[in-house]
């Protein structure tokens, strides 16, 4: 017989790691339909039933505990009930394969490059607000022309961040690119280093199952030549 802890440990609906967001992400993402859009608002595990994500048992028998992403290229399931028994329509294909640029990002770069000059003006305060309010599912106009233009870029950055959070199946990684173009990745894994419990329901703490530990190297922010061509051409290596 196998144990129900063994059970729990695989997602009945399937899918893949990378699929799993970091919960201080999930925990700072506002509220709204943006955020439920985004993540599954329950998970089935190998038990049957469906369960918060951050369920889990004592002692601990799942690996990750983690948000999973939800979001889905087509539009087709919009307003119907999601069937947690059936994850066929999960798909990364559809009519729209792969999704490059959205306008909502160009809004956000365009709010960001505007705050990151120096800048507030009214457009990049309007084109900012037109993301935010479609995430919001009403006109909240949560920024003005009264921030300064560093609150506005930090304001795009995030925004941008929220966005396309979990959008692109083909593992393009919006927010990677993002925080490795200002320089983020040191603080984040300064951060990850102390993987401090974060309040997720009252009373429920969750932290990072995957441990980071070591000290910081810029080469950390690039990945590997790849063995068989280092091996062919050892100044690769270098």
């Amino acid at each position: 017989m196998i144990p129900v802890t063994d059970l729990l440990l695989d997602l009945k609906q399937g899918g893949w790691g990378d699929t799993n967001g970091e919960i201080k992400f999930w925990k700072e993402f506002p509220e709204g339909p943006r955020k439920d859009a985004t993540y599954f608002p329950k998970i089935m595990l190998g038990d049957g039933q469906l369960h918060d994500w951050w369920y889990d048992t004592d002692p601990p028998s799942r690996e990750v505990v983690a948000p999973v992403f939800m979001k889905t290229a087509e539009g087709a399931l919009r307003g119907t009930e999601f069937d947690y028994t059936d994850p066929t329509p999960i798909a990364s294909n559809g009519e729209k394969t792969v999704q490059i640029i959205r306008l909502a990002q160009v809004y956000c770069w365009y709010a960001e490059a505007t705050g990151r000059s120096g800048k507030v003006t009214g457009k990049a305060v309007e084109m900012l607000n037109r993301v935010r309010n479609r995430a919001d599912g009403k006109a909240t106009n949560l920024y003005t022309t009264a921030m300064t233009p560093e609150a506005l870029a930090e304001a795009a950055y995030n925004e941008h961040g929220w966005e396309m959070a979990g959008y692109y199946w083909a593992g393009l990684a919006c927010r990677a690119r993002d925080m490795f173009r200002m320089y983020r990745f040191k603080e984040h894994f300064e951060y990850r280093k102390q993987n401090p419990a974060i309040e997720v329901a009252p009373g429920i703490f969750r932290k990072e199952a995957v441990s980071v530990s070591g000290t910081w190297d810029d080469n950390h922010m690039y990945s590997p030549y790849p063995y068989e061509d280092a091996i062919l051409n050892p100044g690769l290596r270098h």
